[in-house]
């Protein structure tokens, strides 16, 4: 069984993003965790960690980071199967700028990106 080229880069960027959606779902579920239930998670944390106690203030923020790592790794997995160079490039687009990068020789922040239709990358 041969696997050429294109089809494992396709198979890796399935796997990448499939890392991605289930550590976004993880994230997530703490995050819910912590706010509905913060009693059982503050028993379970205060008896591994004492200093972790902090994280309990942290709830939104898991769950702000879980539901975005959970779609651009949905969003990267269906554009992977499908081959969409649209979700491709938006899952790409959103990434950088949410990263902060640009493809160009200087570093911008993330409110400098924007997406240039005709040549269809992100600067």
């Amino acid at each position: 069984w041969k696997m050429g080229c294109f089809s494992f880069l396709k198979l890796m960027m399935f796997v990448f993003n499939g890392v991605i959606f289930l550590s976004g779902l993880a994230v997530l579920g703490i995050g819910i965790w912590v706010k509905v239930d913060g009693g059982s998670f503050v028993q379970i944390l205060g008896a591994a960690a004492p200093q972790l106690m902090q994280l309990i203030n942290v709830g939104y923020l898991c769950i702000t980071v879980g539901t975005f790592l959970l779609l651009m790794g949905f969003l990267g997995c269906c554009g992977a199967m499908k081959e969409s160079k649209c979700l491709l490039l938006t899952v790409s687009a959103h990434t950088r700028c949410r990263l902060g990068r640009s493809p160009g020789p200087r570093r911008r922040g993330a409110r400098a990106c924007r997406y240039d239709a005709p040549t269809g990358t992100a600067t």
